[in-house]
């Protein structure tokens, strides 16, 4: 296998894993199921307040 081809298949994987990452960054609106950032306060699809209901799921 040629250093370019090694390059480009860790290329991909690296590409692969960051998108995960960002995906785990992520939750789900119990509403509308919005795939929304952990740090937002409300769904911006929806509005629901999301910081109260994900402490509420945390506590069960």
């Amino acid at each position: 296998m040629t250093t370019a081809a090694i390059s480009k298949k860790v290329g991909a994987e690296l590409d692969a894993l960051k998108k995960e990452v960002e995906e785990l960054k992520k939750v789900e609106c119990p509403h509308c199921g919005a795939h929304v950032e952990k740090e937002v306060d409300f769904c911006p699809k929806c509005g629901t307040k999301l910081r109260e209901v994900l402490k509420k799921e945390e506590k069960k």
